[in-house]
């Protein structure tokens, strides 16, 4: 999906201008995360590829490569840099809080910002993030998809449990960001049925805390009736 947008996207740039430039945002470590640079770094050559067709020969497209280190200082900071120089397209960033920023600056320089990360719901916005486009499957449909069942059992009563440091292997908060893209799918629909929503966090403890703590929090309260 990414390459064809991105693909699609220098056709449209190249149409305004003959020299483009390009900002990529991924972060260099850990290699083995979801986005980081050495897998993202192909796939935008390949798009680049796709896309100099015999209607954009003559073009010169330059990409420069930041290691954005997953971070919502960098990010930013990097954006401000390449501005400066004169940039038309932004590709990243992928994790959510290096995205946000950038994303809200955007669209004062009237820069395109394609993420196929966040994922976070908040980013649907399209008021603050006017130039952003996410080209990946994100929270929102798995929010919706979760209170469509909600509202489809009659369920009023959520308990959501999360691990802070849950799968930061794809990406950091990935956990914790899932759940709370629920929490806000519930606050949006709250005029329309009544939910009683609490999140509890998973903490670094031993497991029989946890399981303690656990049972204490998911008590009768949020049980199903009894017969």
């Amino acid at each position: 999906m990414m390459l064809v947008f991105v693909a699609f996207v220098l056709h449209f740039v190249c149409v305004l201008t003959t020299n483009v430039s390009i900002t990529v945002f991924a972060p260099k470590n850990p290699t083995k995360r979801l986005f980081a640079l050495e897998r993202v770094q192909p796939a935008v050559e390949i798009a680049i590829d796709h896309a100099m067709t015999d209607k954009l020969r003559g073009h010169l497209i330059n990409v420069e490569y930041v290691n954005s280190n997953a971070s919502d200082v960098d990010s930013p900071v990097a954006a401000f840099k390449f501005m400066s120089k004169g940039v038309h397209l932004f590709i990243g960033p992928v994790y959510d809080f290096g995205v946000a920023p950038v994303a809200r600056y955007a669209p004062k320089w009237n820069i395109p910002v394609i993420s196929p990360g966040a994922f976070a719901h908040s980013l649907n916005q399209k008021r603050s993030f006017q130039t952003l486009t996410r080209v990946h499957t994100t929270f929102n449909s798995m929010a919706e998809f979760f209170y469509r069942i909600l509202q489809h059992f009659g369920w009023t009563k959520i308990k959501a449990i999360s691990d802070r440091f849950g799968r930061n292997d794809i990406f950091i908060d990935f956990c914790d960001l899932a759940i709370s893209s629920i929490h806000q799918m519930v606050i949006i629909n709250r005029d329309k049925s009544y939910v009683d929503y609490e999140k509890y966090e998973i903490l670094r403890e031993p497991r029989d805390q946890m399981t303690s703590h656990v049972l204490e929090k998911i008590n009768i309260k949020f049980a199903g009736k009894c017969f």
